[in-house]
């Protein structure tokens, strides 16, 4: 049985035109429930994403989680084709973040531009995870 994936997707959904990437994705209050497979595509169809890999019995995740998620609100209407994507890295999406993605700590915020990635280095508060994503999102 595959584990589902939950992540978080902040963009503009079309999902009446199949040529977009973000097609087969189903939103549900801005929160999408899908598999490692396709947030792997998700990744490959996109030039920048951004994902929080994070585990959830860690606190310093659940902090993050909430920063992230009313950062990524606000930068929706800024940059609507960058994913903003939470993956929870239990289950089938263990292995994949430990061996493929070489998450050492959690949680873990980047930004892919194709398969390189800006890693946050920083306490988990809100104010630098938003100054984090602004900076780099908005400059580009």
């Amino acid at each position: 049985m595959t584990h589902q994936v939950l992540f978080l997707l902040i963009c503009f959904l079309s999902g009446k035109d199949s040529a977009s990437p973000f097609a087969e994705f189903k939103p549900i209050d801005n929160t999408i429930l899908g598999t490692l497979s396709s947030l792997r595509k998700l990744r490959s169809t996109v030039d920048v994403s951004v994902v929080l890999f994070y585990t959830p019995e860690c606190s310093s995740c659940i902090s993050a989680k909430s920063a992230f998620t009313s950062t990524a609100k606000k930068l929706a209407s800024l940059v609507p084709s960058v994913p903003m994507i939470l993956l929870s890295c239990v289950g089938e999406a263990e292995s994949f973040c430990f061996f493929k993605e070489k998450i050492s700590h959690f949680p873990s915020l980047r930004i892919y531009t194709g398969i390189e990635f800006i890693e946050f280095r920083d306490e988990t508060k809100p104010k630098k995870i938003e100054k984090f994503l602004v900076d780099r999102l908005l400059k580009s």
